[in-house]
């Protein structure tokens, strides 16, 4: 970027004094203005660039700072969906050994009656 802003410069310089030595006078003034206007001009382009280049980053910085957020809270309702998940399949099991015990209760007692009469 601050090498295409030294380019744009020089050819405005050199557009400058090739104007200056059409429209006549002494060459060495026109070479001295165009060198400031050079100098100048590079050092204004380069700080609005500077500044231009901080708040992009600054920008990038904030929205990468939310993206992780937001990576971070879908993690934590991810782990509190696995975590309620889990706690249902230990409910499910449960509930399925309880109705194994009860049926195996219930024909033990059958048969035990079976057995008695």
């Amino acid at each position: 970027m601050e090498s295409m802003i030294i380019r744009i410069n020089l050819i405005v310089s050199i557009i400058y004094i090739i104007g200056s030595f059409l429209n006549g006078g002494d060459y060495r003034v026109y070479l001295i203005n165009a060198i400031i206007i050079f100098s100048l001009s590079s050092i204004i382009l380069l700080t609005i660039n500077y500044f231009l280049i901080k708040t992009l980053l600054k920008a990038k910085i904030d929205i990468v700072r939310e993206d992780m957020c937001k990576r971070f809270l879908a993690r934590e309702q991810l782990k509190k969906v696995i975590e309620e998940q889990e706690r249902l399949k230990r409910e499910l099991e449960e509930e399925k050994e309880k109705k194994q015990y009860e049926r195996l209760f219930k024909t033990e007692s059958n048969e035990g009656k079976l057995g008695n009469e």
